[in-house]
């Protein structure tokens, strides 16, 4: 972790001298070490997170409302927990409070959805083959718009925990951004509010954030399909937890595959679950963020 810090600082540095306000474009390559093959029913893992002793991860949509708790040791399912109070229309994400996790029915590929929702449950019912759910309806302030179409700013498939609230980043297939939201992790209905844009250079499909370590992780892929990647995007927190963009690093994933999910599993260790898709199969994998290989840094 140390050495990842110093990085981080490194291109903070480098930044500042320059004055730009905008994020370091580095590219090192980071491998993907597969872990472990998704069993048939978890064909569509998009998302991940610890709780309760166990990693967790669900289907995208269509089916249904289930958590599949995998064991920490061999990442193979050991649990499911089945949320009869939930739909399960369009499941993108998953995060975890110290008493409750959160799962994000706020896939909206055409922006038309008028049914986003989270959907919380106790951390201590997790042990349980059955669990009670609550709802939280939420909306996007500043949508206007609902008709269907393909290029919109209101997608959402990445959520984290921070703190007390809820951050969700959006999936803006036009612009390549990715913006800032904010929920309260009680009461319904809310409307999120904007924050901050990001300039991530592609498309947001997950994110953690390291409450030991204050590092955010925003996992996406570029918009082109035939000569695309996969990256995770790094960035550090101040003690206000601000999201220190000028200080954001970008790592390649490789093999380029349908990464969904996103979870730290130590301060330098992540863990990525991918969907089945022509890019690969269902699975899990462990990348390490402290042996980066030597980088340069583009203006």
């Amino acid at each position: 972790m140390l050495r990842l810090l110093k990085f981080l600082s490194l291109i903070g540095c480098v930044f500042a001298l320059q004055g730009c306000a905008q994020a370091a474009v580095v590219s090192p390559t980071v491998n993907v070490d597969v872990l472990a093959y998704y069993p048939a029913d978890i064909d569509e893992s998009s998302g991940l997170v610890a709780a309760s002793g166990r990693y967790w991860t669900h289907n995208d949509s269509g089916g249904d409302a289930v958590l599949f708790g995998l064991d920490k040791a061999t990442l193979n399912v050991d649990h499911e927990v089945k949320l009869p109070g939930a739909m399960a229309t369009d499941w993108e994400t998953v995060t975890a409070s110290d008493t409750h996790l959160f799962i994000g029915d706020c896939g909206n590929n055409r922006g038309a959805r008028r049914d986003l929702a989270i959907y919380k449950v106790a951390v201590d019912d997790l042990a349980k083959p059955i669990a009670p759910v609550e709802k939280i309806d939420f909306s996007f302030s500043g949508q206007q718009d609902y008709s269907k179409r393909k290029s919109h700013d209101y997608d959402c498939e990445a959520i984290t925990a921070v703190n007390d609230q809820l951050w969700l980043f959006t999936k803006n297939r036009k612009s390549l951004t990715t913006d800032l939201y904010i929920l309260s992790q009680r009461g319904t209905p809310q409307r999120a509010v904007k924050q901050q844009s990001f300039p991530v250079d592609g498309l947001i499909t997950g994110a953690d954030y390291n409450a030991q370590t204050g590092v955010l992780a925003l996992l996406g892929y570029t918009k082109a399909s035939v000569w695309g990647f996969s990256f995770i995007w790094l960035a550090p927190t101040n003690s206000a937890s601000e999201i220190l963009w000028e200080k954001a690093v970008r790592l390649i994933v490789q093999p380029y595959g349908q990464w969904e999910g996103i979870a730290w599993e130590s301060s330098d260790a992540l863990l990525l679950t991918a969907e089945r898709s022509a890019l690969g199969p269902n699975q899990v994998g462990r990348i390490k963020v402290t042996t980066l290989p030597e980088i340069s840094i583009r203006h």
